[in-house]
């Protein structure tokens, strides 16, 4: 009797297609994904009783494992392999049912074949004879120069690939147009102890992580050198981060030097470019600095760009010394978010960022649209400008420029009458030069006080917006 209802008292019963629900009616159950140790961001997917529908595809990842299925407990075992049609998982009306990512260790192997012996030669042996489930290990010991490598294609997936130097920190050049490394779904890429060096009129980022890829830059690894001049938007000068894949940095690994740049258009995010659902963790020590973001309309994001994604600063991270210049607008010297949240805790810095524009300037440090951020912990945003490259027009937020939600419960941005000179944060000839609210809400410190805020008129400006 699909679909049928019986009334019994005050219990409602609903039987779609076998499956007896009781309870306060509603059609559809909710599916919760949880990472279970790994990383990454999923959102839950909503399923309608009596109708098949697969789980989503998983996103999460996890150092030197795989991911193998989904159980209905941490510890296991394996129910539902994954992208797997369900129906039907619980009884319970508009429940939610909580799904466990499960992870096995990956298989591993040194690349040391005879006859194997650069770089280039040891990832080629790896496109030929890579297989899933496998974390290969490449040893560099010397400096090293490469063409556009595609880490990988086909019908393999969870492959790691480690390139490890050894012996000191070595090099490794790209000797033609286009990413040095093109990161593919369930591929993650793993740089520890090298520098990676692109060319200054490439079109493209010196790393590509395409959708459901992983990259993890370890211990004094950097990303630098590179120009990525491509078309109306240049997405990403270092790094580009794409839809549901995932960037680590950790231990003094660092993006710096690089730029996205275009006289056609937009420049966005001259360090690291973070799309739509991807997510991107600095943490231990981590930097991303001296990028630019340089477009003929808007160059945003000089350090960072976030497009609806998750950007997260932990443990002594550090955005500084970025630039945002732009032949009309300037947006977000360090940061820019248009979507997406921005977490800033664990003693993380943003400091001497620049947002440069010919009529438009707007957040020295971090410009907020669409979006939210918290900033917590012992954290500091000090040192930044919005400015105009002459000319009159408007200047907001040598801080932070805000459009949607600002939460701040620890850290301290400083304003135009900080001392040293050097902690001031600075809106030249314009308004609010810690913060500038211009719509949306400002939550800082307990109970509705400012926290570690100047509150004269020029460090702090609320227009169109609610200071909670």
């Amino acid at each position: 009797m699909k679909g049928a209802r019986f009334f019994t008292g005050l219990l409602i019963t609903l039987i779609f297609s076998g499956c007896t629900l009781e309870g306060d009616i509603r059609p559809e159950y909710t599916v919760a994904y949880h990472a279970n140790g790994g990383t990454g961001s999923m959102g839950s997917s909503v399923h309608a009783y009596g109708s098949e529908k697969q789980l989503s595809r998983n996103r999460f990842s996890l150092s030197d494992y795989y991911f193998s299925g989904w159980a209905l407990n941490p510890d296991g075992p394996v129910e539902y392999p994954d992208e797997t049609n369900v129906k039907n998982l619980t009884k319970t009306s508009g429940g939610t049912v909580n799904l466990y990512a499960q992870w096995e260790l990956l298989n591993t192997q040194v690349v040391n074949e005879p006859g194997v012996n650069t770089l280039a030669q040891k990832l080629y042996w790896i496109q030929l004879n890579g297989e899933s489930f496998y974390k290969y290990i490449i040893e560099v010991s010397v400096n090293e120069n490469i063409s556009p490598t595609s880490l990988f294609s086909g019908n393999r997936k969870y492959i790691t690939v480690v390139l490890e130097g050894t012996d000191g920190v070595w090099t490794v050049g790209l000797t033609a147009n286009g990413s040095m490394f093109t990161v593919e779904d369930t591929v993650t890429l793993v740089l520890n102890n090298l520098t990676f060096t692109g060319r200054t009129g490439n079109y493209a980022p010196l790393v590509r992580v395409k959708s459901g890829g992983n990259l993890e830059m370890n211990g004094n690894t950097k990303v630098t050198g590179n120009t990525n001049a491509s078309g109306t938007e240049a997405n990403g000068g270092g790094v580009y981060v794409g839809s549901y894949s995932s960037f680590i940095m950790r231990g003094n690994a660092t993006v710096s030097g690089n730029n996205a740049s275009t006289n056609a258009n937009y420049g966005n995010g001259g360090g690291v470019f973070l799309d739509n659902r991807g997510t991107f963790t600095m943490e231990n020590n981590a930097t991303v600095s001296e990028n630019w973001a340089v477009g003929s309309f808007a160059g945003r994001g000089g350090g960072v760009y976030c497009a609806n994604g998750i950007f997260t600063m932990m443990n002594n991270a550090k955005v500084d010394s970025n630039n945002a210049w732009g032949g009309p607008q300037a947006l977000g010297g360090g940061v820019l978010l248009l979507g997406g949240t921005f977490t800033m805790q664990d003693n993380s810095t943003l400091d001497k960022n620049t947002a440069t524009g010919a009529e438009v300037s707007l957040g020295g440090g971090v410009f907020i649209q669409f979006a939210t951020f918290n900033m917590r912990d012992e954290t500091i945003i000090s040192g930044n400008t919005a400015k105009l490259n002459g000319g009159i027009g408007s200047v907001r937020g040598g801080g932070v420029y805000n459009e949607r939600t600002f939460q701040m419960t620890g850290g301290t941005i400083y304003g135009s009458d900080a001392s040293p000179d050097t902690l001031k944060n600075t809106a030249v000839g314009g308004q609010g030069a810690a913060l500038y609210v211009y719509s949306g809400s400002a939550k800082y410190g307990p109970n509705g006080t400012e926290y570690n805020l100047s509150t004269t008129n020029s460090n702090i400006k609320i227009v169109n917006g609610i200071k909670e």
